[in-house]
């Protein structure tokens, strides 16, 4: 089972992802367990 830091569940189940960030409003970015970045859009918008 991996632990997320901030205690919510990712909504798609990847256990590659380590933690969530939020950036802005409607916007987050995910810390894999690599130390890379994967880009979320959430309502339409998306961060790089």
């Amino acid at each position: 089972m991996n632990n997320v830091k901030s205690g919510q569940k990712n909504k798609k189940g990847d256990l590659n992802y380590k933690e969530t960030m939020i950036m802005k409003f409607g916007e987050i970015k995910v810390e894999l367990k690599d130390g890379t970045y994967r880009d979320e859009i959430i309502m339409g918008k998306i961060i790089k």
